[in-house]
C-alpha cells in the first residue's frame, strides 16, 4: 500500500488528526471481515486508535468509510509523532473464515490522515 513520511512540524496550528479508510469485502460473506490500521514504521508500533474493521456492517461487500477518533499527537509510542518526522504505512488484512481464496478479497480503496 506504500508509505509516507509525516512531519508534524509542518502543521504548527493543527488541532486534530484522524485516520480514514474506505474498506470492503469482494463478496457478501458474514464469515470474515476486512481490517485496517496505521503503522509507525520509524518506531515499529501500531498507531493507537487506528485499527478499524467492517465486522459490524450489514453488507460487507459495500464500500464504507471508517474514521478513527481524534489521534494523540505527541512523542510516545503509538502517538502521531510530533517530535520527529515519521514514516507511516497502512496495514490491511482479511480475518475470519475465507472459503474461496480465488474470489474472496478484502479491498481498500483509500486511506489517509486528515490533519486539521
Amino acid at each position: 500500500l506504500g508509505t509516507r513520511i509525516l512531519d508534524m512540524s509542518l502543521y504548527p496550528t493543527a488541532t486534530s488528526v484522524v485516520f480514514k479508510a474506505d474498506i470492503e469485502n469482494t463478496t457478501h460473506s458474514a464469515s470474515w471481515y476486512a481490517e485496517v490500521r496505521l503503522f509507525d514504521i520509524t518506531h515499529n508500533v501500531a498507531v493507537t486508535g487506528t485499527t478499524m474493521d467492517n465486522s459490524g456492517e450489514a453488507d460487507r461487500a459495500l464500500v464504507d468509510e471508517f474514521t478513527s477518533a481524534a489521534l494523540t499527537v505527541g512523542s510516545s509510542a503509538g502517538d502521531i509523532r510530533s517530535d520527529v518526522a515519521t514514516q507511516y504505512s497502512v496495514q490491511f488484512r482479511a480475518d475470519g473464515t475465507i472459503t474461496d481464496t480465488n474470489t474472496e478479497r478484502a479491498v481498500i480503496g483509500n486511506a489517509r490522515l486528515v490533519v486539521s
